[in-house]
């Protein structure tokens, strides 16, 4: 039913629909509250994106109850509210896809999201986050994408980044990261882009970011504190 003019709530009795797979309201001008649909047992994916939805009902996630074939959630282009909850973390181990951009999060990431062992793509940005990036993100050893872009972000990249060898695209720009860009990236071997621009790194760009073989998609490193030389890493 996506793509219509559908408004008012969304109907909470659809969480009896127990056969249920994949539900796709995206684009119409739901607001209010998303149900717990992730407690529909053979739930796949969800799509409530590019609606005017408000806040999020997590409680069922405390529970056992919930769906282990969620694949996909999309939540993007809202108006949620509030913050993510340490119970995110009991989301479907199977969640490939979490998209959560352009809503009105506030508060921290929290650090059980690192639960989330099977996620290629993590979408956080053009939020309110806040606090540090959180070491538990290299324990997602399957992310292809990740953007944390346009948030309130600060202190330093985690070292864990290094772990990341499968992460193909890096948005972190528009917060207030700091301290050297960490020669740790270079662990990240599949990198095609990747952008720190607008946050306040200082030092110089490590040699190791620069034998990244694939970074050929794009590297923007505009608007911080840089100084230094650019040069070309010897090649023995």
């Amino acid at each position: 039913m996506e793509g219509n003019k559908f408004e008012g709530s969304l109907p909470v009795t659809l969480v009896n629909a127990s056969k249920l797979q994949v539900l796709e309201l995206r684009e119409n001008t739901f607001t209010g509250v998303v149900p717990s649909y992730w407690s529909l047992a053979n739930l796949i994916q969800l799509d409530l994106g590019a609606n005017q939805l408000e806040t999020i009902d997590w409680s069922f996630l405390s529970s056992a109850s919930n769906s282990t074939e969620l694949q996909l959630i999309y939540l993007d282009n809202n108006k949620l509210e509030g913050t993510l909850p340490n119970s995110i973390g009991n989301l479907s181990r199977s969640l490939q896809q979490l998209f959560l951009t352009e809503n009105n999060f506030i508060g921290t990431i929290p650090s059980e999201i690192g639960n989330l062992k099977n996620l290629t793509i993590l979408q956080l940005g053009a939020n309110k986050v806040l606090g540090t990036i959180p070491d538990t993100l290299g324990n997602l050893d399957n992310l292809f994408i990740l953007s944390l872009a346009q948030n309130n972000l600060f202190g330093e990249i985690p070292q864990s980044i290094r772990k990341l060898e499968r992460l193909g695209e890096l948005y972190v720009q528009e917060n207030n990261l700091s301290g050297l860009i960490p020669p740790s990236l270079g662990g990240c071997k599949s990198l095609m882009i990747l952008n720190l621009s607008h946050n306040v790194f200082q030092g110089s760009i490590p040699p190791e970011l620069l034998t990244i073989s694939s970074l050929s998609g794009g590297l923007d490193l505009s608007y911080n504190q840089l100084t230094g030389s650019i040069y070309r890493p010897l090649v023995t």
